[in-house]
């Protein structure tokens, strides 16, 4: 960090700390690992995930007196149930593409569970995960609106999101759901709050977006369809999926089609 060992992420600011550059080889799809040592006075961020030690990860903590294991790399036994520190975003010089997701629960993946040791969770993650690098800036509650500060509700991740969106060659964004659900959204004021998204990354970046999956309310818990309706905003999610496949609307790459495979 700047020449240093070690680095400081102040109280206010952009929140991120980037290190310098290391000269380091990593042939094509072989699998790294990163380790690093966090000291707050306020406690320690950390990943909640449903099954981190599936990739092999692993979080050690202690309110005092953990060792800096970053250099000696022991094996770590974590104590921290269902809890990992991940980086940000690995920024490298590569000429493939380098997917940024951004989104809801949908493609954050809530209560998805791990099938397989690809570590790929959510809608988005799943479908390129096995060809393309990602960073998933997803949050459960997301929305368009929340991120452009239009509306309330959710989990805004626009700090973090826009200090990676610069490294992207790739978006997909999969707002909409709970703008819809959520924020009283109409077909027309969604497009206007995904517009200021788009705008937000760089005219080299290709950006999709993708079409919103079918939501119903359920009197059975989803035990039969016949006990099921769509929602109020069923028209709202028809006509703009109906925008994006005619190009009406959209981003400068197009449509990411969810709504058809699901």
């Amino acid at each position: 960090f700047s020449g240093s060992a070690s680095g400081t992420i102040q109280n206010s600011g952009t929140f991120t700390l980037l290190s310098d550059a290391v000269t380091i080889s990593i042939p094509a799809n072989a699998q790294f690992w990163i380790r690093q040592f966090w000291q707050g006075a306020s406690g320690t961020i950390y990943s909640s995930t449903a099954d981190p030690a599936n990739m092999g990860d692993a979080a050690k903590g202690a309110a005092s007196g953990l060792s800096d294991q970053t250099i000696s790399c022991g094996a770590i036994t974590s104590p921290v149930s269902s809890a990992a520190l991940y980086p940000l975003a690995i920024i490298a010089p590569i000429a493939v593409p380098s997917v940024c997701i951004v989104g809801d629960s949908i493609a954050y993946g809530l209560n998805d569970i791990y099938s397989n040791a690809s570590g790929d969770l959510g809608i988005v993650a799943r479908s390129i995960g096995p060809q393309f690098g990602y960073s998933d800036l997803s949050g459960d509650g997301g929305g368009a609106f929340c991120w452009t500060n239009a509306g309330p509700t959710g989990q805004c991740l626009q700090i973090l999101g826009r200090v990676v969106f610069p490294y992207c060659s790739h978006a997909i964004i999969e707002f909409g759901h709970n703008d819809f659900a959520s924020e009283s959204a109409t077909t027309a004021t969604l497009q206007i709050a995904l517009s200021s998204l788009y705008g937000e990354f760089s005219n080299r970046t290709k950006v999709f977006q993708t079409t919103i999956i079918p939501t119903t309310t359920s009197t059975d818990s989803w035990a039969t369809t016949t006990n099921q309706s769509v929602t109020a905003w069923e028209n709202y999610r028809t006509a703009f999926n109906d925008s994006l496949r005619t190009s009406s609307f959209g981003p400068n790459a197009g449509e990411f089609d969810i709504d058809s495979a699901l």
